[in-house]
């Protein structure tokens, strides 16, 4: 199993020194890996021989910044035909990239033959189109397994905005939004039509589907259609989808719990759009509100929609029963080993506890009020490690490792962890990497302040996040009966890469 490395954009097959894609492909055995140089990073591929076809097993991976689940290479058929057509007994792995400008009569970027299999991890299918036909990124006659995805601004003519399975599609942690099928059949499924036979399998687990459209007089399924096979539905949110018939659902499923479906738009979202809120590709968040039917109602989930982890611990969960939100999350705090400046010196913040004093980065030693508490495994944590010295000045002192919500101050702004991600000092840290269950830490003071975590800015507890996440939340409400609300500081918070700063260094706060 070899890997063979893209050096070249381009799309092209010469005797040149250089390697596209396509060769890549061309050249591999069943089993190998296609990766891209890291000169490549922020590229884009854009296909100009038409499709690439797929009769072997393979796996492109698009990460190439280091083990961030980032897609650092965009692959654009500029509308010219699909990006990939998978056929004969064979299986593609997609991993961390941006799928756009697919173009063909059905399956926009990808079509899977009836024996074939598509898995399709941290990836974003974006402006692609069927036109004249079912699928507008995927046609799906095989096997199609998507994990940690986004499927936005597709759209078909007639059957699926986003993907059309007439086989076995399971979507794990993905979100559906703003794909549109037209009408042709009429429209069905502004996002998913899953309708071939009696064997034809949907299944989607912590999924977010919204403001999709099936469009046109008689349309149905604004979000998902389904018809003769079986659909099962587990802590997923169907809701403010848009359809003549059935605006959101139309089809029998099994509902397996945790299910939001038809409920209010504004009261689960609010006026959230698509947007990068910690994980790897974007997703639309939820309001944190006590009206919201979509907090606090998934069950057997990793995390929820609010970036709350939440394990499978009988009785333990976000408001001390055992429920996660629904729909796609990321999530966020510090690792166990992590040292906290204290006066004189430094301590574990493991080892910290309430009423101990920690040193502010403007040198103001200020009390813990509660440090929380998250157990559970790494899948979803999404954790950052900042090499020693990354952020400038010497700092942070010896490695950080956060979670990619956990914000830093640097250049007087808010900068999550999972924006300073460069694939060199800073990167994520594969789930393979970390141990199978962690705990983590958040500590709170009576502000929203600035801590030095390894000698690093790092903020401390806000609650927009909810104490509720925490394993330790009855020990909170031991202490002081009702929640504190913490504002945040009047900072700007830097959420994504593209929105930071060139050169953002530490900084005194």
């Amino acid at each position: 199993m070899a890997v063979i490395t893209v050096t070249s954009l381009g799309d092209v097959t010469a005797d040149d020194g250089l390697t596209t894609l396509r060769e890549a492909v061309e050249q591999a055995a069943s089993g190998d890996t296609v990766v891209f140089d890291a000169a490549l990073a922020g590229g884009r591929v854009e296909l100009t021989q038409g499709r690439i076809g797929i009769e072997k097993d393979l796996t492109i991976d698009g990460d190439v910044l280091g083990a961030d689940r980032r897609a650092d290479i965009t692959l654009d058929a500029n509308g010219v035909d699909q990006i990939f057509a998978v056929r004969g007994v064979s299986s593609l792995t997609l991993n961390a990239l941006v799928l756009t400008g697919g173009s063909v009569g059905g399956g926009g970027a990808v079509y899977i033959a009836g024996d074939a299999t598509l898995i399709v991890e941290a990836c974003t299918f974006t402006g692609n189109a069927a036109p004249n036909g079912p699928g507008g990124a995927i046609w799906n006659n095989g096997t199609l397994t998507i994990t940690d995805s986004t499927f936005a601004y597709n759209h078909a003519f007639g059957k699926g905005g986003a993907v059309f399975s007439q086989g076995v599609m399971t979507a794990t942690n993905t979100t559906f939004t703003n794909n549109t099928v037209i009408a042709g059949y009429p429209g069905e499924g502004g996002a998913i039509s899953a309708s071939g036979n009696a064997s034809t399998q949907l299944t989607l687990i912590d999924c977010t589907v919204t403001d999709n459209v099936a469009a046109g007089t008689g349309a149905t399924g604004g979000g998902i259609f389904q018809q003769f096979g079986s659909m099962a539905l587990t802590n997923t949110i169907v809701s403010g989808n848009t359809a003549d018939i059935g605006p959101n659902v139309t089809g029998d499923f099994t509902d397996n719990g945790g299910n939001v479906i038809d409920g209010d738009r504004a009261l689960i979202f609010g006026t959230n759009t698509l947007a990068y809120n910690g994980g790897p590709v974007a997703t639309v968040a939820l309001v944190d509100s006590a009206t919201n039917p979509a907090l606090d109602v998934g069950v057997s989930a990793l995390a929820d929609a609010r970036g709350k982890p939440l394990y499978d611990v009988p009785g333990v969960g976000n408001d001390g029963s055992a429920f996660a939100d629904a729909g796609a999350y990321e999530v966020q705090c510090f690792a166990g080993g992590t040292r906290i400046a204290v006066p004189g010196g430094t301590l574990p913040v493991a080892e910290l506890r309430t009423g101990d004093m920690v040193d502010t980065a403007d040198g103001i030693p200020v009390p813990v009020l509660w440090i929380g508490r998250q157990s559970g495994p790494p899948r979803a944590l999404q954790a950052v490690r900042i090499g020693a010295g990354a952020l400038g000045r010497g700092l942070p002192l010896r490695d950080l490792v956060v979670t990619g919500d956990h914000g830093l101050v640097l250049d007087g702004t808010v900068v999550n962890a999972a924006a300073l991600v460069d694939g060199a000092g800073i990167r994520w840290i594969p789930a393979r990497d970390l141990p199978a269950r962690m705990t983590w830490y958040h500590v709170e003071t009576e502000a929203h302040s600035v801590i030095l975590a390894e000698g690093a800015p790092a903020e401390t507890f806000i609650d927009f996040r909810g104490r509720r996440a925490f394993d330790n939340f009855d020990e909170y409400l031991a202490l002081y009966g009702v929640e504190r609300i913490i504002r945040e500081m009047p900072l700007p918070r830097i959420s994504a890469r593209r929105l930071r700063a060139p050169g953002c260094r530490a900084q005194d706060a």
